[in-house]
């Protein structure tokens, strides 16, 4: 929309020939048959206008860390949505951890004409001129917008543009400030599109039917069906018998000795038998165990398997220690 600003107060658009002034805020027409302007209301419905300017409520980002300043955020009749993450209805994403997953609202209230603004519920909070609308996780009540409030969410400041006769500022049109989308396309058709491991199963299965329906084709249906299956380890059970579990082997009988010394003989392994319940003439091990020992283990000393340095007199087991110190002693001098 080209434009001719011929003072500071007012501003001329030439193509609807209109005088705006910026202290009232109204538009004027020059009539040149009376030399007079006359105020106007809304513009001609007849004159070619954008479908971006026909949004109702326009915000300019005056200060953002997350979207650009100085663009133009528009809001039609049915409203916008203000979040972290994308949405399948119009919303201006703000990407921050300030900002909630469903922080605010912006709808249009039909029955007077009015837009309006509600908190959600959001944790950090909705600042409409520098007030906060409600407490952290507890939705507001709605609040109507007036031109020229500042909504403030995290780093994000908006400037509503709410101007009477419905026409855009320098500030606010189309024609001289870029727009931020709202609509986020990208999200359907994400969402629509198959993943690759659904397309692989897909193509899979149609593969086996195919095979299935060729093979049925040129072999016929030869598979067996579940009545004549035959159990082969049903029949091996009952022909051949389960085999008898072995016996359980017996202990061999240990021969006596005639040179096997009594037990009686009070040392300190036969007062430990003694403390444990054994008795003179009972064998060893549990009650009636008829494999344990009735005699000691008789001592045989093997001369062939000595070790290196021994002598031929091997001490025997009835060798008390002072006699084998003697001898000991005895074979070193001679």
């Amino acid at each position: 929309m080209s434009q001719h600003n011929v003072t500071d107060r007012f501003i001329y658009y030439e193509e609807y020939d209109l005088w705006y002034d910026t202290e009232d805020g109204h538009y004027y027409k020059y009539d040149h048959d009376d030399a007079a302007y006359i105020p106007v209301g809304d513009i001609d419905q007849d004159e070619p206008t954008t479908t971006t300017d026909e949004a109702v409520l326009r915000m300019v980002v005056l200060a953002s860390d997350v979207v650009p300043r100085h663009h133009l955020v528009l809001v039609d009749d049915h409203g916008l949505t203000v979040g972290r993450d994308r949405s399948w209805d119009q919303r201006l994403r703000l990407a921050e951890m300030a900002v909630s997953r469903f922080h605010c609202q912006i709808y249009f209230d039909r029955q007077d004409s009015e837009f309006y603004l509600l908190d959600t519920g959001s944790q950090h909070g909705t600042l409409l001129n520098g007030t906060r609308l409600s407490a952290p996780k507890s939705s507001s009540a709605p609040v109507r917008l007036h031109d020229g409030d500042i909504i403030t969410i995290a780093s994000t400041l908006l400037h509503v543009h709410l101007h009477p006769s419905g026409l855009p500022c320098d500030l606010c049109s189309t024609s001289t400030t870029p727009t931020i989308s709202t609509y986020h396309p990208e999200k359907h058709a994400q969402s629509d599109a198959p993943s690759a491991a659904t397309a692989f199963r897909s193509v899979e299965s149609d593969r086996r039917q195919e095979q299935e329906r060729l093979r049925t084709m040129f072999l016929g249906n030869t598979r067996p069906s579940s009545a004549l299956y035959h159990d082969r380890a049903q029949d091996r059970r009952r022909i051949t018998p389960k085999p008898k579990p072995p016996a359980r082997p017996t202990a061999k009988e240990v021969p006596q000795t005639d040179n096997a010394t009594s037990a009686a003989v009070q040392n300190v392994g036969n007062q430990m038998l003694q403390k444990m319940g054994w008795k003179q003439g009972e064998r060893l091990g549990r009650e009636g165990n008829d494999a344990g020992l009735l005699e000691p283990i008789s001592v045989t000393p093997r001369h062939s398997r000595s070790g290196l340095g021994a002598s031929t007199n091997i001490a025997t087991s009835d060798e008390s220690r002072r006699q084998r110190d003697a001898r000991i002693a005895k074979e070193r001098y001679q």
